[in-house]
Order: structure tokens, then C-alpha cells, then sequence
């Protein structure tokens, strides 16, 4: 607004005309104006500093791990276990005989027979498949004049027991062909052999 001009006459002379200073107007803020920006402030105009709860995040996170399908164990496959190989078999050993069984027949063996021309003398060798330290071999002649027999002692080895060199002289058995056979006896034992020929000069 403009400042109002007053002209005031005085005795018949015009006084310079004054200005009527008015006081400045005072802007009044309407209560209704003052209300709403009460009511804004309340009603959380201004943004909150409380963070958001992260239900969100939790929530993804759990979708996320219920859908990684679950993995597999992996089983342990048994190897193959080689089958234990047989042990070789020990070849048969004959057994010792014991004192108070029943006699057991046995096979003599003969090794040997014959004229020996150094010695001048029928001579016979033989074992029996057993080990003993009480048998006795024995050497018979037949077939011409007379019975000529000999004996040794049974000698025990590793594996058997040997009748060693049965041997009659020449001056007991006269000149002709002979049937030779070896027995052996012992407390256990009890054997014969397969009868050979011997021709002696």
C-alpha cells in the first residue's frame, strides 16, 4: 500500500504536505496453516531414523536354502578281497610207530640183488616206508639145497628204516638160481617183500 499524502493549510499558506507514515504490516500466520504442519509432524512426515526390519533378506535367504536340493552320500564300494591261496601240502611223512598198537603190515622195498663178484657173496638191500629203531630185516635163499638166511639191524632215517646190505657168502650158498625175499619184524611192525631171482656162479 502507498503512504497517504496530507496537504495542510496554515493561516493561508500551504504548508509542504507531510507524509503519513504507517507502521509496517505484520504477516500473521493462520492458526489452520500452524494445525497441519503440527498434524504432519505427527503423523510422520519426517523420515524415521528406525531401520526397517530385514524380514525381507531372512525371508530370501530361507527360500534360497530350502530350495538347494539335498546331496547325495557317496557309499563306499567294498574291493574285492583276493581268496587266501592253499598252502602246498606237505608230502605224506610216514609216522614212528608206537609201542602197544596193533602190528602193521608193511611193504619191504628191495633196492638192490644179486651176485657181487668182488665180494664173492649174495647181496641184498631193502627199507621199509616207516621210522623204527627196533626192527630187524632178514634175508632168505630158496630154491636150491638148503634155506641160507641173514639178518641186520633195522637202521631208522628221516623217513624210513633202512635193512642196510644183507649178504651171504659164497661158501653158504652153492652155485645155482635162487629165490631172494626180505622180511622185516619189529614190536609194531611186520613185512615181506616181493620175491626176486638171484643167480649165483
Amino acid at each position: 500500500m502507498g503512504a497517504a499524502v496530507r496537504v495542510t493549510t496554515y493561516r493561508g499558506r500551504v504548508t509542504p504536505p507531510t507524509r503519513e507514515v504507517r507502521p509496517p504490516m505484520r504477516v500473521r500466520t493462520a492458526p489452520s496453516v500452524v494445525a497441519c504442519a503440527t498434524a504432519c509432524l505427527l503423523a510422520g512426515c519426517v523420515p524415521s531414523t528406525t531401520p526397517a526390519p530385514a524380514s525381507t533378506a531372512t525371508t530370501s535367504a530361507a527360500t534360497s536354502t530350502a530350495s538347494v536340493p539335498p546331496t547325495a552320500t557317496p557309499t563306499a564300494v567294498p574291493e574285492p578281497t583276493a581268496a587266501p591261496e592253499p598252502e602246498p601240502e606237505d608230502p605224506a611223512q610216514p609216522t614212528p610207530a608206537t609201542p602197544g598198537d596193533a602190528a602193521s603190515v608193511l611193504d619191504v622195498v628191495v633196492t638192490f640183488s644179486g651176485w657181487n663178484d668182488l665180494s664173492g657173496a649174495v647181496e641184498v638191500g631193502a627199507y621199509v616206508p616207516v621210522v623204527e629203531d627196533d626192527g630187524t630185516c632178514t634175508l632168505t635163499l630158496t630154491g636150491g639145497s638148503g634155506t641160507p638166511t641173514a639178518t641186520s639191524d633195522g637202521i631208522p632215517d628221516a623217513s624210513s628204516t633202512s635193512c642196510g646190505s644183507l649178504t651171504l657168502p659164497g661158501s653158504a650158498v652153492p652155485s645155482g638160481t635162487w629165490t631172494a625175499t626180505v622180511t622185516y619184524a619189529s614190536s609194531t611192525s611186520t613185512g615181506s617183500s616181493d620175491p626176486v631171482t638171484v643167480e649165483v656162479p
